[in-house]
């Protein structure tokens, strides 16, 4: 059994130094000092991760950090980077890429915000990705990127062939780009929906 291990200010910021500069620490530090319960929750987990230096207690701990940053101190540049350390250990970790949309979402960056959403596609079931897709070819359109909108679109119809939406959005935006020859294709592919 382990005896209870107390964790100073120093060794939190020895942790999360490869996260944040020190002036974002002892910001960090000011408003959890200031909530006894988080601060002892902090930590603990901290402690924990330090003890054990395991991969998959780090990821908990740096989750935790990162949902007590943007949740209970309202620090959202610091959840984000906390976030970054979960999907540097988990680059697949669902729930850190979503957080890392919301958070991006808020400041606008629509072209990051359409690369989360790819990754998010990567690594959500396939039942599931369909929406994901089309938001993110949605976005790409907005921002001129018919390229890669006619990608996602063309990953769409491949997820619901029976849907004559995607073909008709490949079309429409091959046509928009002069990619005659994609939109002829499409445009066959489309025939078919007609002949239904």
């Amino acid at each position: 059994m382990k005896s209870e291990h107390h964790v100073s200010t120093a060794d939190v910021e020895r942790y999360v130094a490869g996260v944040m500069d020190a002036g974002e620490i002892r910001e960090f530090e000011a408003h959890v000092d200031g909530r006894d319960t988080c601060a002892r929750s902090l930590q603990r987990e901290a402690a924990l991760a330090m003890e054990l230096l395991e991969a998959a207690e780090k990821l908990e701990l740096a989750r935790e950090l990162a949902q007590v940053a943007a949740r209970e101190l309202e620090q959202p540049a610091q959840a984000a980077r906390f976030w970054a350390v979960v999907r540097s250990i988990d680059p697949n970790d669902l729930e850190a890429l979503n957080a890392e949309l919301e958070l991006v979402e808020a400041g606008g960056d629509a072209a990051r915000i359409a690369e989360l959403l790819g990754l998010i596609a990567e690594v959500t079931a396939e039942a599931e990705r369909q929406p994901v897709l089309e938001r993110r070819a949605k976005l790409l359109v907005s921002a001129g990127d018919l390229v890669t909108a006619i990608q996602v679109y063309n990953d769409i119809r491949a997820l619901a062939p029976e849907e004559r939406a995607p073909v008709r959005a490949v079309r429409e935006l091959a046509l928009e780009r002069k990619d005659y020859w994609t939109a002829a294709r499409a445009l066959v592919a489309e025939r078919r929906f007609c002949e239904e």
